[in-house]
């Protein structure tokens, strides 16, 4: 919602892996670029003026590129590409979707209370009969949601639209900021219903075709559309006490958990098999 971080990880890659990740932060040639408005000055002003400290507005975010979760990245990739093939259209993100974004991407476009902390997915475009993209449409509510990567659920609670789930990913670490320790990363899926099964201590698989969540119908003039985030976070965190989002926002204030930017802005053309 709209309340709705590089440090290099030690990792062994393939080679096929790490072009992949290239592919993901770096618009060169066979990379998509998704069609998204710049930060407003004010927003790029608020940004530099924290940037010693990497907190925007109160909560934080790590400014690691795919290449620190490299694994993570890829299966958001796949993740992403496999919602494209069944919705029969390329993501498209409005303006104010991408992540620090400084308003909403729907109605009158109102500026958020704080950037963006993750990213919106809500519309994509047919190709044409020329091979362009033809104008965005809707994904509707009930659209099925695959989970992100393997995993486990650690938290769900509601939000303003539906519910949110959090997944943890242990395949996968980055060095935490300030005790040493390697914390495990986890994608959040925001707006959603839940598939049956879907509770704290599940385990989910990414290439499973059964969703594990739906977007969920608006009872407001919010479209519907899932939000992802990605996070870093302590193995320790009390992901079983957590009261929601106001309550995440405030450990990622006090740098307890960290965002992290999914890479879904550009992505790479699925391999040809």
């Amino acid at each position: 919602p709209f309340v709705n971080t590089d440090i290099m990880l030690s990792v062994a890659i393939s080679a096929g892996l790490m072009a992949a990740i290239a592919r993901i932060s770096a618009c060169a040639a066979g990379v998509r670029a998704a069609t998204v408005a710049k930060p407003t000055s004010a927003l790029v002003a608020r940004m530099a003026a924290t940037a010693g400290s990497d907190s925007v507005d109160g909560w934080w975010h790590a400014p690691l590129g795919p290449a620190a979760y490299p694994q993570l990245a890829a299966s958001c990739a796949v993740w992403a590409h496999d919602l494209e093939r069944r919705a029969g259209g390329a993501l498209h993100f409005p303006a104010g979707a991408e992540f620090l974004g400084s308003h909403l991407f729907w109605g009158k476009c109102r500026p958020r209370p704080a950037p963006h902390e993750g990213v919106d997915l809500c519309e994509v475009c047919e190709p044409t009969s020329a091979g362009g993209a033809g104008e965005p449409r809707p994904l509707p509510a009930g659209f099925g949601l695959l989970a992100v990567a393997d995993g486990v659920v650690v938290a769900v609670f509601e939000d303003f639209v539906g519910r949110t789930v959090v997944m943890r990913h242990d395949h996968e670490r980055v060095l935490g900021l300030g005790d040493g320790e390697t914390w495990p990363l986890h994608s959040l899926l925001a707006h959603v219903d839940l598939a049956e099964g879907i509770v704290p201590g599940a385990s989910v698989l990414q290439a499973s075709s059964v969703p594990i969540a739906a977007l969920a119908a608006s009872k407001t003039t919010v479209p519907p559309h899932v939000h992802l985030s990605l996070l870093a976070a302590p193995t320790s965190f009390p992901w079983a006490s957590l009261g929601g989002w106001p309550d995440l926002l405030s450990f990622s204030a006090r740098r307890e958990v960290a965002f992290l930017e999914p890479p879904l802005m550009a992505l790479p053309q699925p391999q040809q098999t």
